[in-house]
């Protein structure tokens, strides 16, 4: 045990000195709480929803809901993390209905996210893009999205662009902690 506790050890010590490359996904892609409750259901909300399908219920893997907006055009759902976290990517699921006229996903969408100047801002490529994330192709699969800058944030929001007989989901959000400004492991925008 002791002989692993030095490899470790110097293994962080080489990545704090940048000579040991560890990609920001590879250390900051945990589960933010979607799917387990952490995120509680005050902290989701949406642009509207269709009946029994509001954005709480968008929790990835959830039994028998989704969220559905009642608008597709430039609908959206909103989650709160409450306190600055390191976000990295964002999991999407469509939803198996108990009919065949139920069944919906997302093919593409848009992440936003709340700067710390106040606005919203999309998650955009390395050349200044807006990025529009590809989506699920069927129901109930996961489709993993990395951004390619990880942002640090309290607010996203997911904006679909298209879909499969009509916007609906199920997702989870990828991230950490924030631990502040100067770590090397983190990148704050402006």
């Amino acid at each position: 045990m002791a002989i692993f506790r030095v490899i470790f050890g110097f293994i962080v010590f080489l990545c704090i000195l940048g000579l040991f490359p560890v990609a920001e996904s590879d250390v900051c892609s945990l589960k933010l709480g979607m799917e387990n409750g952490t995120i509680e259901d005050g902290d989701i909300t949406a642009s509207s929803y269709y009946r029994y399908w509001p954005p709480w219920a968008a929790r990835l893997d959830g039994d028998n809901a989704c969220w559905r907006p009642s608008e597709s055009n430039g609908s959206w759902i909103q989650v709160d993390l409450k306190d600055n976290k390191t976000v990295s990517g964002v999991i999407t699921q469509g939803y198996d209905g108990f009919f065949d006229f139920n069944d919906y996903w997302i093919t593409g969408y848009e992440v936003y996210y709340l700067s710390t100047s106040g606005s919203l801002e999309p998650i955009k490529d390395q050349s200044g893009n807006v990025i529009t994330f590809s989506g699920n192709t069927d129901l109930n699969g996961h489709k993993t999205n990395m951004f390619d800058r990880p942002v640090v944030t309290q607010v996203i929001r997911l904006y679909p662009t298209s879909w499969q007989r009509g916007p609906g989901l199920r997702m989870e959000l990828l991230g950490c902690d924030f631990i502040g400004q100067k770590s090397r492991w983190f990148v704050v925008n402006p």
